[in-house]
């Protein structure tokens, strides 16, 4: 019970020293809690998977996309239409009005605010990673 106390004051004191606002790159573990990594200042994409095998990709200029999406943890989820996006748990912070969902397409079909992708890349996070964090 001492164990399970101790553990409780442990997080509610690291939760208050970061005003309540825990930095997700201290929080989430690569290859654990994730196992894609975007960066989207320079197009590039970590993939984690659970062989061990790190690899990146940088994507062309025949991939570009509009789509914001903010730093955080990301889900890989499907749409009601059975389209992949993102989607934002909770602890991610958000800007204001940003809707927590950012749809996710082929570089030769992706619309305005979507997250254009090769389509392999797509068949791969959706095949082996559930969680992906931008940086």
């Amino acid at each position: 019970m001492k164990r399970i106390s101790t553990l409780i004051a442990s997080i509610l004191l690291s939760t208050a020293a970061f005003g309540g606002n825990i930095d997700p790159r201290v929080e989430y573990q690569a290859g654990g809690e994730y196992t894609a990594v975007l960066n989207v200042g320079n197009s590039q994409w970590r993939l984690l998977p659970g062989d061990g095998q790190d690899f990146a990709i940088q994507l062309d200029q025949n991939c570009q996309s509009s789509a914001a999406v903010p730093a955080g943890l990301w889900l890989l989820t499907r749409d009601a239409d059975g389209k992949p996006e993102l989607l934002a748990p909770s602890q991610t912070v958000l800007p204001a009005g940003h809707s927590g969902h950012v749809a996710v397409a082929a570089c030769d079909q992706a619309q305005a605010n979507e997250l254009a992708l090769p389509a392999s890349l797509i068949e791969w996070l959706s095949d082996n990673t559930g969680a992906v964090y931008v940086e």
